[in-house]
C-alpha cells in the first residue's frame, strides 16, 4: 500500500489543491518489493529492524539528523533520489493499524514543517510517500519521504509524478497498444 501526493502541476499533480493518493495492491510496487526483501533479510540477518538501526546510525553520525515530531524522526535522506530529500520514520511502527491519533497528528507537523522548509528555498511542488506493507509481516517500518520539485509555473507541468518518484513504477496515459497503432505509419514508408 501507498499514500502519495503530488503537490502542484510541477510535481506530477493534475489539481492545484493538496490532495493524496492511496494505492493498494496484492502486488507491491517496485520500490515496496525492494524494501520488503531487503528489510526481511536485514531482521533474519541481525535480529533487528532496517529502519530502527539505520537511525540508530545517523543519530550517533549526527550528519544528517533534522528533528522529531512525536515519535516520527526526520532526516535528511543519505542517498537521496530528488532534490532537498527528507525522510521521516516512525521507529517500531510497521502497519497503519498501529498508527494512534497521535502519530498522525505529529506526522502532519513534520510534512508542514518539510514544507516551510521547501518554501524557505523558494520552492513550491514536491512529491510525497508514504510506502508500507499491509501484509501481517512487521520488518518494515513506516517511511514518508519528501521531494522537492520544480517550481510551479504556468508553463511547467511534469510527466513524472508519486507513481514513478515514490513508487519506482512507471505510470503512463496510453497503453503501449494505442503507442504502437499510432507509431506504424512512420514505419510504412521506410520499410527496406
Amino acid at each position: 500500500m501507498a499514500i502519495t501526493q503530488n503537490h502542484l502541476p510541477s510535481a506530477g499533480g493534475s489539481l492545484l489543491h493538496p490532495h493524496p493518493q492511496v494505492q493498494a495492491d496484492r502486488m507491491p510496487a517496485n520500490f515496496q518489493g525492494f524494501l520488503r526483501r531487503h528489510a526481511a533479510d536485514y531482521r533474519r540477518k541481525y535480529s533487528a529492524r532496517l529502519f530502527s538501526d539505520y537511525l540508530d546510525y545517523e543519530k550517533l553520525a549526527g550528519q544528517r539528523c533534522i528533528g522529531t515530531t512525536g515519535s516520527w524522526q526526520w532526516l535528511a535522506a543519505f542517498a537521496p533520489e530528488g532534490f532537498f530529500e527528507i525522510w521521516g520514520i516512525l521507529p517500531g511502527v510497521c502497519s497503519l493499524q498501529h498508527m494512534t491519533e497521535d502519530h498522525w497528528q505529529t506526522l502532519a507537523k513534520g510534512v508542514l514543517n518539510t514544507q516551510k522548509f521547501y518554501r524557505g528555498l523558494g520552492r513550491n511542488g514536491y512529491n510525497l510517500g508514504i510506502l508500507f506493507m499491509e501484509d501481517g509481516s512487521d520488518d518494515l517500518e513506516l517511511r514518508v519521504v519528501l521531494i522537492v520539485r520544480s517550481n510551479y509555473a504556468p508553463w511547467v507541468r511534469s510527466d513524472f509524478t508519486g507513481f514513478e518518484v515514490m513508487l519506482g513504477d512507471m505510470a503512463t496515459f496510453t497503453a503501449p497498444e494505442i503507442t504502437a497503432k499510432r507509431a506504424r505509419a512512420f514505419w510504412q514508408h521506410s520499410q527496406v
